[in-house]
């Protein structure tokens, strides 16, 4: 092979190779995340846990719905995920994390999820419930938190954090205009049963009633009379 059909063979490789790593890339950016997921969807996932996150929110004083983003980006609500260093369950617990916080089952859901927020419990006192750090630390650890002091450096930290804040704003944005809604309706309940109310003051006096007290005013005059 001459140089010439060297340098062609070369040429048409490199060609070839541009274009894959391109249909690649392309492929990858289609990817979806749970965060890209609509509200309603992301719920529909998050059914089977979400009385169960909203319990344990309660009683580790966290918001439920920053419990249910974390869940959401860690895993979408899979509570049989394991990752490829180790983490299990619907909120990705290490071994070492589970074992801080007492979980001893973590592909139990239920475990997973109650040791999965009393560590969030835990990073909001030590970052005065400052959200970004919280999901920062809970993705790349306190230690990188603190040296950064901030969001460490990292594209999957920060991308991870940014998913995290999607979710929580859109179940926020949701759980509002949820409570709004409610709130109508049983001001319109109210407004109802105050209407009927009235109504029934302003009611005519029944037939009967208004025989029976003819009969005791004509009763009376007669007595005045005789």
């Amino acid at each position: 092979m001459n140089i010439q059909q060297r340098i062609w063979v070369g040429l048409s490789l490199f060609t070839l190779i541009t274009i894959s790593t391109g249909a690649q890339a392309k492929s990858k950016a289609k990817i979806k995340t749970c965060a890209d997921l609509k509200t309603s969807s992301i719920l529909k996932k998050a059914r089977p846990f979400k009385s169960t996150i909203e319990k344990y929110a309660r009683l580790h004083n966290v918001n439920a719905d920053f419990v249910l983003a974390i869940a959401a980006v860690e895993t979408c609500f899979n509570s049989r995920a394991v990752s490829p260093v180790g983490a299990r369950g619907l909120m990705q617990l290490m071994p070492a994390t589970a074992k801080r916080f007492g979980v001893r089952y973590r592909s139990n859901a239920r475990q997973n999820v109650k040791g999965g927020t009393k560590y969030l419990r835990f990073l909001m006192r030590r970052y005065k419930s400052n959200m970004r750090y919280v999901a920062a630390a809970y993705n790349a650890g306190e230690g990188r938190v603190d040296r950064y002091k901030g969001v460490p450096p990292y594209r999957e930290t920060r991308r991870y954090v940014r998913n995290v804040l999607t979710v929580y704003n859109k179940l926020s944005q949701y759980r509002k205009r949820q409570q709004s809604q409610d709130k109508k309706q049983q001001n319109t309940v109210r407004l109802n049963k105050k209407y009927k109310q009235e109504v029934d003051l302003i009611k005519p006096t029944p037939k009967y009633r208004r025989t029976s007290e003819k009969k005791e005013f004509l009763y009376a005059v007669n007595l005045l009379l005789g």
